[in-house]
């Protein structure tokens, strides 16, 4: 009940910033694509973390058994808390790019959370599969047609409703998403 109590306040929290009631969404400007400078790696290096403008591709060796996992990257974070609000990682896997997003706590987990790109449903709504103290997690897959439509898009976003019966609209950035892409395909491939 206390971790129920915290989620509720958290997203009352995240309300606050710019839902109005149902059927509200957040302010564009409510929210920031978290970036990290540009890091370029040095022959050997054991990670990468490079930025393709909102977007970043990192890169771990954990050994060298193991090889590398890359993949790419977006935090949304609130400009007035500074909190995570939603997190996305993609990877490239047999050519296609999968991965999962990370919805705040309170979400409401029997209605899922859907992908827009320009007002058209893209993805979902998809099942959240588990939530830890971080969030709740829903696992991405995207085809081909669909990643153009979300490179291509003058807004993209994700919808998702609150256990208090909300609707959450959280707008995600794709300004960099193709060069990040690219990047994570040309490292996959190497």
């Amino acid at each position: 009940m206390k971790r129920l109590k915290k989620a509720m306040g958290y997203i009352g929290l995240v309300c606050a910033v710019g839902c109005a009631g149902q059927g509200s969404s957040f302010a564009p400007s409510a929210f920031a694509a978290h970036r990290n400078a540009q890091h370029h790696p040095q022959k050997n290096a054991s990670s990468l973390n490079e930025t393709y403008q909102d977007w970043r591709v990192v890169c771990q060796t954990s050994s060298p058994s193991a090889g590398r996992r890359c993949e790419i990257v977006q935090q949304i974070l609130s400009n007035q808390t500074h909190q995570r609000v939603l997190s996305v990682e993609l990877m490239s896997v047999n050519g296609q790019l999968s991965g999962v997003v990370m919805a705040p706590l309170g979400v409401a987990l029997t209605k899922g959370i859907a992908l827009q790109a320009d007002n058209t449903v893209v993805s979902g709504p998809l099942a959240f599969t588990a939530c830890t103290s971080g969030g709740c997690m829903a696992s991405l897959g995207f085809t081909q047609p669909q990643m153009t439509s979300l490179q291509s898009a003058h807004a993209v976003s994700f919808l998702m409703g609150t256990v208090g019966g909300q609707q959450l609209v959280v707008p995600i950035s794709n300004k960099g998403l193709r060069d990040a892409v690219n990047r994570l395909n040309a490292l996959v491939h190497s």
